[in-house]
């Protein structure tokens, strides 16, 4: 595996180990890990540090586009799609986390 081997901006970095990992078993941190990247993305002006698995979208700032926007591109770092009514059932980061963990790994 050459390419990993490369120097790469930490983003494209961040993206390559994360599509070889779809074909692997991920866990529910790797998962949070991912959510934390595109919150950051979506939300720069939240702290990392205030991103914790307890927490809510809604609390950090996000309005319902940002948690769209930061669900839609989780899901499209994870290669998987859920219905709009699953994810209303999430109700903070670990319920999120939980939902898209099931869904990734089954």
């Amino acid at each position: 595996m050459k390419i990993l081997a490369l120097k790469l901006c930490s983003r494209h970095q961040f993206d390559i180990e994360h599509k070889l990992a779809n074909i692997f078993i991920m866990t529910k941190d790797e998962i949070f890990q991912i959510i934390k990247k595109n919150t950051l993305e979506v939300l720069p002006k939240v702290a990392p540090e205030m991103i914790t698995i307890d927490q809510q979208l809604k609390n950090l700032g996000a309005n319902s586009i940002d948690r769209m926007e930061i669900v839609t591109l989780t899901m499209e770092d994870l290669n998987i799609q859920i219905p709009a009514v699953e994810l209303g059932k999430t109700y903070n980061l670990q319920s999120l986390v939980d939902l898209l963990y099931n869904k990734k790994n089954i």
